[in-house]
């Protein structure tokens, strides 16, 4: 069995692990006590993946509960499902880290690291054959940034084959909470260039949109936001805790649609069936189709270039579906609109697919290796550089015992990583396209 560990740190960390919990719960028929209620064998059939499970048949998470302030643990340890949770993977410190990377990495988070480490470490030894590492966080803030930096440095010396994905939220210009975010941002870039292998890019303003598609109303609170970003994680590894139609995992999914190291960051999609649309298009291309609508991004990189947007994708899809009608769909609809993927890589999209749904309509989430992903990142190095020269709030973090030379450094590594990214979609495509389509352009082509 190959396990899958959860580490959530930091209040967006956790806000969005326990949505997460919540409905892997579900799915297996677990009560919030980690006992089985269900009737079908079929729901427990890969439940260690994700559960441990004790003498008592009781199932408990593998995640790891870690936030700097006690606040947020103690309001999940007292909550609905504090039980569920093993007593000894909640690790919290007693201080904020101020919003500040430093405070997270060289002062406050060095106060809980070991705590940290021997909690991992004795999780970890519970897996037979532990698969990766699931980090939830935001680099925005001083403890989902800083904090998880520290972690990632010490796995990668306590773990050194330990595989590392990460859900990873952006802060974005019109949404700053804090003046500084963006020196949080690219300090924290260097672990996850350097020592994640795959990172899913999220933001809340393109969450915040994607919610008037996948839920109902127009006001949209932060739990439900939270829960959007929860689908997405679930869907993404449900073929590897669920029985489907094809059995892959993290490690193959990376090796097709990652072809560089470093260009590891995914555009996460989410997509679900519209009763309202033409019933001459089956479920199967309905959900290949409209996963592919800039809407459907859960972060902000809209940005039109000259050339492919797409390096590689991988589709994961839940529900009563065909996994052969699927892959014919996704093939021809590459082969259609082929301008929009890299011409050099022959097999580009991958898809799988999960028979037991989460609900009552087939849904599809996708991640894909974009070019344009490169956009958050330059937006994010723009704000940067406009503090760093005028040496703005920098004092914020020296006064924390970090050498100025090290944000200098950080700097010159996430720049590095935008010039790759414009060089790849500069070398690698050798003819123009406009990009992908707006929602509803190939509709009257498809229903003729």
């Amino acid at each position: 069995m190959a396990e899958i560990v959860q580490l959530n740190v930091g209040q967006c960390g956790n806000a969005i692990g326990s949505q997460y919990w919540s409905k892997l719960i579900d799915e297996h028929s677990l009560n919030n006590q980690g006992e089985y209620i269900g009737n079908k064998d079929l729901c427990l059939d890969k439940v260690h993946v994700s559960f441990n499970e004790n003498s008592k048949h009781v199932y408990s998470p593998r995640a790891i509960l870690v936030d700097l302030e006690p606040s947020l643990i103690d309001d999940i340890r007292s909550g609905t499902y504090g039980n569920l949770f093993h007593c000894d993977n909640y690790v919290n410190g007693y201080t904020s880290a101020g919003k500040n990377w430093a405070r997270g990495y060289y002062t406050e988070g060095r106060e809980i690291i070991e705590m940290i480490r021997d909690t991992l470490t004795k999780e970890l030894e519970k897996c037979d054959r532990v698969h990766c590492l699931q980090i939830n966080h935001s680099v925005a803030g001083g403890t989902g940034s800083g904090l998880t930096s520290l972690i990632i440095s010490k796995i990668v010396d306590d773990h050194p084959g330990l595989m590392k994905i990460s859900n990873t939220f952006y802060p974005t210009n019109d949404l700053e909470s804090c003046p500084f975010e963006s020196y949080n941002a690219v300090l924290a870039s260097m672990e996850l260039i350097e020592n994640v292998e795959m990172v899913s890019v999220f933001d809340n303003k393109s969450l915040h949109n994607a919610c008037g598609r996948n839920i109902s109303g127009t006001k949209h609170s932060l739990n439900e936001i939270n829960d959007l970003a929860a689908l997405f994680i679930s869907d993404t590894n449900a073929p590897m805790r669920l029985s489907g139609q094809i059995n892959t995992n993290f490690l193959k999914i990376m090796h097709n649609i990652i072809p560089f190291p470093r260009l590891h960051y995914m555009v996460p999609k989410i997509s679900k069936i519209n009763l309202n649309h033409s019933l001459k298009e089956s479920p199967e291309s309905q959900l290949i189709t409209s996963i592919f609508e800039k809407s459907r991004n859960l972060c902000s990189c809209n940005y039109t270039f000259s050339g492919s947007n797409y390096m590689t994708a991988y589709i994961s899809c839940r529900g009563n579906l065909s996994l052969l009608e699927l892959q014919k769909e996704g093939y021809a609809y590459r082969k259609k609109n082929e301008d929009m993927f890299a011409y050099w890589i022959q097999d580009s999209l991958h898809i799988s697919s999960t028979s037991i749904p989460s609900e009552s309509l087939p849904r599809a989430t996708c991640m894909g290796n974009k070019y344009e992903v490169y956009e958050v990142f330059n937006n994010i190095g723009h704000d940067f550089a406009e503090l760093h020269q005028k040496k703005k709030y920098l004092h914020h973090y020296t006064d924390q015992g970090m050498d100025p030379m090290e944000i200098i450094e950080s700097e010159s590594t996430f720049n590095d990583l935008i010039s790759e990214y414009q060089q790849c979609n500069g070398c690698c495509c050798n003819f123009e396209s406009e990009g992908e389509y707006e929602e509803g352009e190939f509709d009257e082509e498809d229903d003729q």
